[in-house]
């Protein structure tokens, strides 16, 4: 900056010392020429529109890291929606015990969403630094701008007092096509010819003045400028956000594309598991039912024995009545020998 304003000097310096005031017909060292005028009247308007320059660039900053905030908060959520959608996934898994490939590529995505987070992060961080350049630049733009004025404030009457109008309408009817363009077209008030305004007394002490007013009229210049390089930076910064932001977004839905793989794949294969199980159950409930008929149809011949075992008992005592009452008659024999059938018969059923 500082060679800068040092080449500036010099062609200042030579510009100056080039002084239109000695040409013919332009009048003595101590008449305004009306062109003289004209340069000192722009240098007023354009000053001012400079200072309203200013204004819109530093609003073009603040809007910028507006836009950087809210793109920065929008690439952490999604960014955040990955790692969560992620270790949903990897809890599924761990709790079924299956493997499944598609983990390695959700990690892998995962760890380029914390990559372009952290990018994310760097470039606002580049925005707030332009964000300040700006506002200190600006500073620069107020300060040296009222050292302009000041100085065209003092030649501003003596540029004046040979003209027909007083000072307060010197300016009247001037305008300056710098001014118009101002918020337009880039640097067109840095292009302002070189004002060289008449003072009565010494040439050098003229010669000095013009070249101070000239200097730092250019000084607010370059403040303006960095502004506007400021500007650029931060704008700049934003659009490589909001590119880190598409990114994300891609990688994000990529993420939960693949996390939804995962989770289907855990939930077949729970399914499978489950649909083994009570496959097992049934088998192991039908094998249990006809274990108990086994056992109800044993217990049933078993109670059936004891009856059948009962009445053939019954029956044994009663033929032995029998036999014994006939035992003295002729039907003995045959009473003993019908007895034995119906125990035998009896038996046989039972059986």
């Amino acid at each position: 900056m500082q060679l800068v304003v040092l080449c500036l000097v010099s062609v200042i310096v030579a510009a100056v010392c080039d002084d239109p005031w000695r040409s013919s017909g332009a009048g003595s060292p101590d008449t305004a020429r009306p062109d003289a005028v004209l340069e000192l009247c722009r240098a007023k308007l354009s000053l001012k529109a400079l200072r309203v320059k200013a204004d819109v660039v530093i609003q073009k900053v603040e809007i910028s890291v507006s836009e950087a905030k809210k793109i920065l908060e929008a690439v952490t959520n999604e960014s955040k929606n990955a790692f969560d959608s992620r270790r949903k996934a990897l809890r599924a898994v761990m709790d079924s015990g299956a493997a499944s490939g598609t983990m390695a590529r959700i990690d892998e995505t995962v760890n380029r969403c914390e990559e372009a987070l952290a990018d994310a992060g760097k470039f606002y961080d580049r925005v707030i630094r332009a964000s300040g350049c700006a506002r200190d630049s600006k500073a620069g733009v107020q300060s040296s701008s009222a050292e302009t004025e000041r100085l065209i404030q003092v030649t501003y009457p003596q540029a004046c007092m040979n003209t027909e109008k007083h000072d307060s309408d010197c300016c009247s009817g001037h305008t300056s096509e710098h001014s118009v363009d101002l918020l337009n077209v880039r640097r067109p008030h840095c292009a302002l010819p070189s004002m060289r305004v008449p003072r009565k007394g010494s040439e050098s002490s003229r010669r000095y003045e013009q070249l101070d007013l000239a200097i730092r009229y250019q000084e607010t210049c370059f403040h303006l400028d960095a502004m506007e390089m400021c500007m650029e930076s931060a704008r700049d910064a934003v659009d490589e956000i909001g590119k880190i932001q598409v990114r994300v977004e891609y990688e994000a839905a990529s993420t939960l594309r693949d996390v939804n793989i995962v989770l289907e794949e855990v939930s077949a294969d729970r399914d499978k598991n489950t649909l083994a199980k009570l496959r097992e159950d049934a088998h192991q409930e039908a094998k249990a039912r006809e274990r108990a008929r086994a056992e109800a149809a044993a217990t049933a011949r078993e109670k059936s024995r004891e009856i059948n075992g009962k009445i053939v008992a019954d029956e044994v005592v009663r033929a032995e009545v029998r036999a014994k009452m006939a035992d003295n008659t002729g039907r003995g024999q045959y009473v003993r020998i019908m007895g034995s059938w119906v125990v035998t018969h009896m038996l046989l059923l039972s059986c």
